[in-house]
């Protein structure tokens, strides 16, 4: 899951704090060309008063995308920004954007959603990495491309399939069946998907499911169990195994018995805040604890690796990290985009933390002397002449006596 936050201060008007998760759960065929696509879940938490869109770009013309089954007519899609009254929209709940080259992308909405076309443009493909254009011959010298929006009403979401597919491939069927679950039918398996940022509650089609994502993915021979986010419980036709996520179980059919199992493996994931002075925090997934040291917070961790958010303190104007003493890079983060520092939560620090126990230092960047000795400048000039040559002409030497050591 990837997840946004927006200040209130970024919106007009007095308005709360918002964010907006993207889940992205991908489910694999053991074959390169099999059943391979993705259900996402796009959600916006304290959003409620807010319209939203939903944005995805294709690669050609707008005649190339198509709503359950009728294509947009390019000639309403011109290449400009349109006033939002006058671009052209479609509802349904399946969208496919084709392109020239025998592939697409075919989606399918939990709902029917309003669609539309925004603008078509062209991209030049001239400068791409500053290359001669007879290294690629095969590339035009443009490409067209169409952004697509769909519309939901303040406080929705947008569920949702997306196959990526040949246009001779048969796209799979779809149902939304309530409580947070989607099941999805190809060639191939039955799969009841789960999304969601709180824990669900799902008991239907002999399946159970009380986590936060997962899926049970039935196949003619063999049934599989990922409990991917979230405690609880995951089953099918009785066989139930219950834990902490993330895990995942695989059970052949005939083997299929009623009876709970419980997985021990793993530990429940929090998201937890503790403060290392009055005015600062670190925040992410625990276990960790952390505490001020002389101007060093120390944070000591455990657990899988994730990533732990710092705010900056007063004092610390570029931030140096270590992982058990040794030097790695920390990151930041600029929601919303813009205005580090201005808005609540901007120019956080981002830390990398790997896998098991480790201590973690933050400290403010001491740059290493550049010389290890002292130098003194020794030149009236940028170069100073060599002594001359039997020719009589003397050789200037670049860089020869930039600088002496002292003695």
């Amino acid at each position: 899951m990837a997840s946004r936050y927006y200040p209130a201060a970024a919106f007009a008007g007095e308005q709360d704090e918002m964010w907006w998760n993207r889940h992205i759960f991908f489910l694999k065929s053991a074959s390169p060309a099999g059943a391979n696509y993705f259900v996402m879940r796009d959600t916006f938490p304290n959003g409620k008063d807010r319209p939203t869109w939903w944005t995805w770009m294709n690669l050609d013309g707008a005649e190339k995308v198509s709503v359950d089954g009728t294509a947009f007519d390019s000639k309403t899609v011109p290449y400009n920004k349109l006033d939002e009254k006058a671009m052209p929209v479609m509802t349904g709940q399946a969208l496919e954007m084709k392109t020239a080259y025998g592939a697409a992308t075919w989606f399918w909405f939990t709902r029917p959603l309003p669609i539309r076309a925004r603008m078509t443009w062209d991209y030049s493909q001239g400068g791409r990495l500053r290359m001669p254009k007879e290294w690629f011959p095969k590339f035009t010298e443009k490409e067209t491309k169409t952004t697509i929006e769909a519309i939901a009403q303040p406080g929705a979401d947008y569920y949702y399939v997306v196959y990526p597919r040949k246009d001779a491939e048969k796209t799979p069927a779809c149902a939304d069946l309530g409580d947070g679950g989607v099941k999805v039918t190809t060639a191939e398996s039955t799969d009841y998907v789960f999304i969601s940022d709180t824990p669900l509650n799902f008991n239907k089609e002999n399946v159970v499911f009380t986590g936060k994502a997962g899926a049970v993915r039935v196949f003619p021979d063999y049934v599989v169990f990922c409990m991917n986010a979230g405690s609880g419980k995951i089953g099918y036709k009785g066989t139930i195994f219950e834990g902490n996520g993330p895990f995942e179980r695989t059970v052949r059919t005939a083997d299929l018995k009623p009876g709970v199992t419980a997985v021990n493996e793993t530990y429940a994931k929090s998201i937890i805040t503790q403060q290392y002075d009055n005015n600062n925090e670190v925040r992410g997934e625990g276990p960790f604890t952390v505490k001020l040291e002389n101007r060093a917070i120390r944070i000591s961790v455990d657990g899988r690796a994730r990533v732990l958010y710092v705010t900056k303190p007063e004092w610390m104007d570029r931030p140096q990290y270590t992982i058990d003493g040794v030097e790695w890079m920390p990151c930041w983060t600029d929601y919303p985009s813009s205005g580090w520092g201005t808005f609540k939560d901007t120019n956080l620090i981002a830390i990398a933390v790997p896998d098991g126990k480790h201590e973690l230092v933050i400290t403010d960047l001491v740059f290493p002397p550049v010389w290890t000795r002292q130098f003194t400048p020794g030149i009236p000039g940028v170069v100073k002449p060599a002594p001359a040559t039997q020719s009589g002409k003397p050789v200037l030497l670049p860089f020869q006596n930039i600088g002496q050591p002292a003695r």
